[in-house]
């Protein structure tokens, strides 16, 4: 996919599994959309207000923390951190709007993560949806999702439909399958240097 895109189009990995915690996950989300863009200038500012933010996601780490319904929420009974993520956003959305760039942004490992995670990332990208010329692709199994959602009484069963706009389904393949097709292609890749 990634060498069919067009010039104008940055397309940028995400790998999830790397963050250990919502708020180092944050962190990396929105560090990444920057660079995505090619922002660079002013780097001090945008830490400073990663670094306010992320300090307002830990002092409010109570149980119920990652599992209300929208992020802007995090900062209800802080302003300095709500007014340093609006003016993140801001900046975000600004940059997006002016772009001569689509950015896509690949989220892989998904599965790996912890239940409050996955939530916590879907919330994120519910608010990161009014951010231009930016899709994100991300890898997930329906059934684990299904079954995390239903388990987590303080979120919709339908909420993360309200996040993820199309779904591209892949076939289950069986292991005799993906046997089989590892065993033609490492036959294939042998023959090639002429090993039977």
């Amino acid at each position: 996919m990634k060498k069919d895109l067009k010039d104008d189009t940055t397309c940028v990995d995400f790998d999830i599994w790397n963050y250990a915690t919502n708020d180092s996950l944050f962190i990396g989300l929105y560090k990444i959309l920057f660079a995505g863009f090619g922002y660079r200038s002013n780097a001090i500012l945008t830490n400073r207000i990663l670094k306010n933010v992320t300090e307002t996601l830990v002092n409010k780490s109570s149980n119920k923390t990652f599992y209300i319904p929208l992020i802007h929420e995090l900062f209800f009974s802080s302003l300095d951190g709500y007014k340093d993520f609006e003016e993140l956003n801001g900046k975000l959305r600004s940059i997006s709007i002016n772009s001569k760039k689509q950015l896509v942004v690949i989220v892989d490992n998904l599965e790996r993560c912890d239940a409050n995670q996955i939530i916590f990332f879907l919330k994120m990208l519910n608010n990161l949806s009014s951010i231009s010329n930016t899709v994100f692709l991300v890898a997930y199994s329906q059934n684990r999702l299904d079954k995390l959602i239903e388990e987590n009484k303080d979120v919709d069963s339908h909420y993360y439909e309200k996040v993820i706009n199309h779904v591209i389904k892949i076939s289950y393949v069986s292991s005799a399958k993906y046997r089989d097709v590892l065993d033609t292609c490492t036959t294939n890749y042998l023959l090639s240097y002429g090993i039977s």
